[in-house]
C-alpha cells in the first residue's frame, strides 16, 4: 500500500482547499485532529456506506476491515488488489459508493464527525465483490427529467464519451458535465467526482477529424454565474407588508428596554394565529425563538400569556437555548427550521449568535469589525432564503442619545451595509404615557417610512405588559422625524429654573421625576464651564438628588 497522502479541505464542504491534490508529486500535509483533511485513495479501495443499514448489509456479506465512523454511515478501507476499481464508482450496491486510486479521496478520520472504530487491520479487496452492472434503460426524451442516484455516474460518463468522440477537449467536457450535474442529477454528485469523470473520458482518442491531444487544465474552484443563464427572482412575498417579508432577514433595532421583546411577542402571536397585525389572513405557522437575555419561562412566557396565548390551541412557539454560532451552525439552524415548520424565527439579541467561522478562534472576535460580523449576517440572509422564513435579528442601539436613529445601532457600520431590510422601534415616555412608533428605516424591497404607532399596556395579573398596535402615522415621513419631535415635546414639559447656588457654582431646580437637560443646556442656563457642570452633576448624584449614570439620561429626584 502506498504512503498516505493528506490534503486540507474546506470545512463542511468536503471540497479540496488546495489545487493539484491528485498530482503524483503532491506533497502530503500532516493532518490535525479536529480539522478537515482529505485522504487520497492511493493503493486503497474505500467502501463508502451512507447509512448504518448499508454498512450492516455490507458486513453481512464481506469481511470486516479497518473502519471509520462517518456522520451518517461508515468508510471501510481495503487494500487494492489486481482487478479492483481504479477510480470512483457510484451505487455499486444500495447506499454504497467506492473511492479508489489517486483520483479519489475521502474525508479522513481526524475531521469533526469522523472517528476510527475498533476494527481489524486493512484487508485485501476482492474484485468479485462488485456485481456486474445491468444495462440501464434510458427513458424517452419526452419523459426524461432528472438523473437518479445509481445512474448519475454512468449517464455523465456516457455523455462525456460522446462529447470526446466529437472532439471536445477535457476542460470543456468538465464544464459541461458540471453544469449537467447541477441541473439534472438528483442529488448532484460531488463536483470533484464529476471532474474525475471528465478526466477519465478525456483520455480516449476522438473520432477522425477531432482533437488529437488533450491538454488538461485543472478546473478552477470558482464558479461564475452568467446573467444570460439567470432568471429574475419572483417579487418579494410579505407576511406583514411593508415591515416583515417572507424569506428575508429583518434587522429590528431600538434602545435597550424600549419594548423590542414585547414587539416580538406580538409578532409571534400574530404568526401563530394566521392573521397579520393589520388584519389580513395569512398562513398560520410555528415560531422559533432563540433568546439569550430573556428567560423563556420567566420572561417570554409571561408576555405570551399576557397577550392571550393558549397552550395546545393551534400553532405553537419553540425555544432554542443552545448558543448556535453563525456561519458555523447554518445547516443545523436550517434543518431545525424545516423540521419545526417555523415561518417566523426570532434571534434576541441577534449578535449573540454571530461568531468566528469554523476553525477560527473567538478570542479576537469584535462586533465593531465588519470582517468579523459580515459572515454571520450573510449566513442569516441565506438561512432566510433557504427556508422561506421571516428571520428577525433583534439589535440594541448604542448610547449616543443625540444621534440620528439611522446611526444609533451599536457595533460595526457593517451591519448597515449587510442588512437589506431594517425596522426600527422607538418610544418616548411623557406625562405617564408611553408613546411609541416603529417604521422601515432601510429597505431594498420597499420604500422606507411607514411610521406606525404603538403603546405598551400593563397587564398586572401577569406582572408584565403587552404590545398594543395603534394607528399608522402618515403625517411622518420617517421614524427619525417622529422621534425628534417627540423628544422636543417631552423637553417642553420639563421646567428648570436657576435658583440658589450648589457649592456656589451650579444652581437649578427641576420638577420631581423630570429628565435633566443635557450638559450644554445646563452650561447655557448657568453660565458655568463644562468641567464645573460635570463636577456639579457628580455631587448631585452622590447626594442622591439625581438618578442615573454619567453620560446617560438622568432624572431629578430632589
Amino acid at each position: 500500500m502506498s504512503t498516505p497522502v493528506f490534503f486540507p479541505l474546506i470545512p463542511n464542504s468536503k471540497r479540496p482547499a488546495v489545487r493539484g491534490w491528485s498530482a503524483p508529486d503532491f506533497q502530503s500535509h500532516t493532518p490535525v485532529r479536529g480539522q478537515w483533511y482529505g485522504l487520497r485513495a492511493d493503493g486503497l479501495v474505500i467502501v463508502d456506506c451512507d447509512s448504518q443499514e448499508a454498512a450492516n448489509a455490507w458486513l453481512d456479506e464481506f469481511p470486516a476491515t479497518y473502519a471509520v465512523k462517518t456522520p451518517r454511515g461508515y468508510h471501510f478501507y481495503y487494500e487494492w488488489t489486481e482487478g479492483s476499481p481504479t477510480g470512483p464508482a457510484v451505487g455499486v450496491r444500495p447506499g454504497v459508493d467506492i473511492r479508489a486510486g489517486s483520483g479519489s479521496y475521502v474525508v479522513c478520520q481526524h475531521a469533526p464527525g469522523y472517528e476510527h472504530v475498533h476494527s481489524p487491520g486493512i484487508q485485501p479487496f476482492d474484485p468479485a465483490w462488485i456485481p456486474a452492472k445491468e444495462k440501464v434503460e434510458v427513458p424517452e426524451s419526452e419523459t426524461w427529467e432528472t438523473i437518479p442516484a445509481g445512474q448519475r455516474n454512468d449517464t455523465l460518463a456516457a455523455l462525456g464519451g460522446v462529447l470526446r468522440k466529437k472532439g471536445m477537449n477535457g476542460p470543456t467536457i468538465a464544464k459541461t458535465l458540471v453544469a449537467m450535474n447541477g441541473a439534472y442529477c438528483d442529488p448532484p454528485l460531488d463536483r470533484d467526482e464529476v471532474i474525475a469523470i471528465a478526466k477519465s473520458v478525456g483520455r480516449y482518442e476522438p473520432e477522425p477529424g477531432g482533437t488529437e491531444e488533450v491538454v488538461w487544465v485543472e478546473s478552477s474552484p470558482i464558479e461564475v454565474q452568467w446573467a444570460n443563464r439567470m432568471t429574475l427572482p419572483p417579487p418579494p412575498e410579505w407576511w406583514w407588508r411593508p415591515y416583515f417579508p417572507k424569506g428575508k432577514l429583518v434587522f429590528m433595532d431600538g434602545r435597550e428596554g424600549i419594548g423590542k421583546g414585547m414587539f416580538c411577542t406580538f409578532l409571534a402571536m400574530s404568526a401563530m394565529s394566521g392573521v397579520t397585525p393589520d388584519g389580513h389572513p395569512s398562513e398560520p405557522t410555528n415560531v422559533l425563538w432563540l433568546p439569550t437575555e430573556d428567560d423563556p419561562e420567566e420572561d417570554i412566557l409571561r408576555r405570551l400569556y399576557a397577550s392571550g396565548y393558549e397552550p395546545g390551541k393551534g400553532h405553537d412557539i419553540g425555544f432554542i437555548n443552545e448558543r448556535l454560532k453563525l456561519p458555523e451552525h447554518e445547516d443545523l439552524l436550517v434543518d431545525q427550521i424545516h423540521e419545526s415548520g417555523a415561518g417566523l424565527v426570532i434571534l434576541d439579541p441577534g449578535r449573540s449568535y454571530l461568531g468566528a467561522e469554523k476553525g477560527e478562534t473567538l478570542r479576537d472576535f469584535s462586533f465593531n469589525n465588519e470582517a468579523h460580523i459580515r459572515p454571520g449576517m450573510e449566513s442569516l440572509i441565506r438561512v432566510a432564503k433557504r427556508t422561506g422564513a421571516t428571520v428577525v435579528f433583534v439589535h440594541h442601539w448604542n448610547k449616543n442619545t443625540g444621534g440620528d436613529i439611522f446611526y444609533r445601532q451599536s457595533g460595526s457600520g457593517g451591519f448597515n451595509q449587510v442588512i437589506r431590510h431594517r425596522v426600527t422601534i422607538a418610544r418616548v415616555e411623557r406625562d405617564g404615557d408611553n408613546d411609541g412608533a416603529f417604521g422601515v428605516t432601510k429597505s431594498n424591497i420597499s420604500d422606507p417610512g411607514h411610521v406606525h404607532g404603538f403603546t405598551l399596556e400593563a397587564v398586572p395579573e401577569w406582572e408584565t405588559a403587552r404590545f398594543v398596535l395603534r394607528a399608522p402615522m402618515p403625517e411622518w415621513t420617517s421614524l427619525d422625524e417622529w422621534h425628534k419631535a417627540a423628544l422636543e415635546q417631552r423637553a417642553d414639559e420639563v421646567e428648570f429654573v436657576p435658583v440658589d447656588l450648589l457649592h456656589n457654582e451650579l444652581a437649578f431646580t427641576l420638577a420631581k421625576g423630570a429628565i435633566l437637560p443635557g450638559r450644554r443646556e445646563l452650561m447655557a442656563a448657568t453660565g458655568l464651564s463644562q468641567r464645573k457642570v460635570t463636577d456639579g452633576l457628580k455631587v448631585l448624584r452622590e447626594e442622591g438628588l439625581i438618578e442615573g449614570e454619567a453620560g446617560k439620561a438622568q432624572v431629578w429626584r430632589g
